[in-house]
């Protein structure tokens, strides 16, 4: 694999990350809001809201990461950054998960 296609598919892959994590909070606010309404309906008490707010800066870390790595000419920099918001992003995702989970247990 050549470097220069190396570097397109990491400058992709970022472009991906920061955008997906972007919207990502977006969802997490969202959510918020709607169990918010659930809860007040239903009276249903629920550690949901509490943990999308964590996703929402989960998924803002990563995607503030993803920019610096945009905007950052040092190669080992950019990797550091890579790394970390791959891995805050697949533990935002995985809370997400959880979240819904609680979700559909509570609604019962």
């Amino acid at each position: 694999m050549t470097q220069e296609h190396d570097d397109g598919n990491s400058f992709a892959h970022r472009l991906t990350i920061f955008s997906t994590s972007g919207g990502m909070v977006g969802v997490c606010l969202t959510g918020i809001g709607l169990i918010g309404v659930l809860s007040h309906l239903r009276a249903v008490q629920t550690v949901a809201e509490e943990l999308l707010a964590a996703d929402a800066l989960a998924f803002l870390t990563c995607s503030m990461l993803s920019f610096f790595a945009l905007r950052d000419r040092s190669r080992r920099r950019r990797r550091v950054f890579d790394l970390t918001a791959d891995i805050i992003f697949i533990i935002g995702l995985l809370l997400m998960m959880i979240v819904c989970a609680l979700m559909a247990l509570s609604i019962d």
